[in-house]
């Protein structure tokens, strides 16, 4: 168990505090977890509080928007917090849903101690926060990453198999602030008609650097999306032998299908050799769950 050091218990919030890593797991693993949590579609993004003011910057460092906030001294001496959260603005489930649009949700505090402590922080102050802007009558635009214990991990699945969260988030309660997070991403598939290769930069000169997978829409095969992730050898033999190979039918993978049907970091899974390309039409945002 961490034990949290004499004095104020703050570290110190400057730029090059680095936002810990995070280790993709199986749901198996996921389910030993104290905390689970919600795994956003945003910005990584680090708020500093002070003087009644939240400014927001990009794990850069480049100032992205500021929030008007309570003033009130939580540290003494009137010191900055810095919060870590997700900046929804732009992304794709942030435009489906107006709830979470150009909104600021908070999952942790740069303070010293367990979890379980910084988050008790959090809900103090985000309290007072909707409080402020109760009182204003302002909507509110920071909000809370709400934590589940195990029995919430069926639910948080569902909402994961339904696209409306990117993933889920496995914490224990005595984590410190700088220690490895897990969180499991799901991988969606789809079937592409092969109907072209790009050749690849650098050592994959003259190997098959990109697949062009294509699906029939409006009665013809168009272009959606660019897959790669091939071994070498099956780099160097679609590039040698392109017409063994134009016209199969093949199954990519990614972590999420965009309603144009391309995939999010798609990747080569398999040939199709059961599939007629005659029958792979275009599908938009629909694909196979890979779990």
């Amino acid at each position: 168990m961490s034990q949290k050091p004499a004095g104020s218990g703050i570290l110190k919030s400057v730029r090059g505090i680095a936002r810990p890593y995070a280790l993709d797991v199986s749901m198996l693993r996921l389910s030993k977890f104290e905390i689970l949590q919600p795994k956003l579609d945003g910005w990584y993004a680090e708020g500093t509080v002070s003087e009644g003011m939240m400014v927001l910057r990009s794990s850069t460092g480049a100032n992205l928007v500021d929030f008007e906030v309570h003033s009130y001294d939580y540290l003494g001496g009137n010191r900055p917090i810095t919060f870590r959260g997700e900046y929804l603005y732009g992304t794709n489930r942030a435009k489906q849903d107006e709830h979470t649009y150009l909104t600021y949700w908070l999952y942790d505090v740069i303070l010293q101690g367990p979890y379980v402590e910084r988050y008790r922080f959090l809900q103090r102050w985000h309290t007072d926060y909707m409080e402020f802007c109760n009182v204003l009558q302002r909507q509110p635009e920071i909000w809370l990453t709400p934590t589940y214990d195990g029995e919430g991990l069926s639910y948080l699945y569902e909402e994961v198999k339904s696209g409306r969260l990117e993933g889920i988030i496995g914490r224990d309660l005595d984590q410190g602030v700088m220690d490895m997070v897990h969180r499991y991403k799901p991988k969606f598939c789809v079937d592409y008609i092969l109907i072209g290769v790009e050749e690849g930069q650098g050592r994959l000169t003259e190997h098959a650097g990109a697949l062009l997978g294509g699906q029939i829409k409006n009665g013809r095969v168009e272009m959606i999306c660019k897959v790669a992730g091939m071994n070498d050898n099956l780099r160097r033999d679609i590039w040698v032998y392109p017409d063994k190979y134009i016209g199969k039918v093949f199954e990519a993978e990614g972590s999420q299908v965009f309603e144009s049907g391309a995939l999010r970091h798609p990747r080569f899974r398999r040939w199709r050799l059961d599939v007629d390309p005659n029958t792979v039409f275009w599908s938009g945002s629909n694909g196979r769950f890979a779990d």
